[in-house]
Formats: C-alpha cells, sequence, structure tokens
C-alpha cells in the first residue's frame, strides 16, 4: 500500500508576543470603523481587516493544519 505523503510542518510563530499584541490592539481598535455602517458599505473593508488580523494570529501564534 502506498503511503500518504506527509503533512508540511507547522509554520512556527515569527513575531515576538509584543509585536503580535501590539498589532491585535490595532485591529480592535479599526473594528470602531464599522460600527453603526450597514454591512453592504463596509464589506470589502471587512474582508480586508479580516485577513490582516488571520495573517497577524498566523505570525504571532504560528500555523497548523
Amino acid at each position: 500500500m502506498p503511503r500518504r505523503p506527509s503533512s508540511p510542518p507547522p509554520k512556527p510563530a515569527d513575531w515576538s508576543p509584543n509585536q503580535t499584541y501590539g498589532a491585535l490592539q490595532k485591529q480592535l481598535a479599526a473594528l470602531d470603523n464599522f460600527r453603526g455602517r450597514r454591512y453592504r458599505d463596509v464589506e470589502h473593508d471587512e474582508k480586508g481587516w479580516m485577513n490582516l488580523t488571520k495573517n497577524i494570529l498566523v505570525h504571532g501564534f504560528g500555523f497548523r493544519m
């Protein structure tokens, strides 16, 4: 029986805790820009916010599948 290819090793965190914390604080503050607005008005901005937040989490905590 052929062997299954192994999954890639997990990506380690490459940001310091202080750098990660600061970036997450900025993201949290940026949520105020969405408050009180309709989703359709901020849909594009919200997707960008989500992508940046995910990248911060990957760099700050590493990535595991």
